[in-house]
């Protein structure tokens, strides 16, 4: 039950998003101001090598994990049994097909864009 006994599913996302929003809003701005306020721990991790190439490989990322959950849903629904944690199998799959995605095809059209921008001019 959500709120005032309306199963979850019933809720209206209008409802949801103005009791919600308040309530993480303020803590989301305080991360980004301690974030952006200079050199701490948190930003130290995330300007870490790896962490910095899977946030350039997120939107390919963002691409292909439809893929691979499409997939497990199909073979889920056709009654096919997976072990527990496949998920994160799935999910390490999908980031090193993201990886792989954002070497060969990302960067080389990046830099594709801006040799013909370039020629152009």
């Amino acid at each position: 039950m959500c709120a005032a006994n309306v199963p979850c599913h019933q809720v209206n996302n209008l409802t949801v998003g103005v009791v919600i929003y308040p309530v993480y809003t303020p803590g989301f701005t305080l991360l980004i101001f301690t974030l952006a306020s200079g050199k701490t721990f948190a930003s130290s991790l995330l300007s870490h090598k790896l962490i910095v190439k899977l946030g350039k490989s997120s939107y390919a990322l963002y691409i292909s994990h439809y893929a691979g959950m499409a997939i497990y849903q199909n073979l889920a629904s056709i009654g096919i049994v997976f072990p527990q944690g496949i998920y994160f199998i799935v999910l390490g799959l999908c980031l090193a097909i993201s990886l792989v995605i954002y070497d060969f095809v990302e960067v080389p059209g990046q830099q594709w864009l801006i040799k013909i921008s370039k020629a152009r001019n």
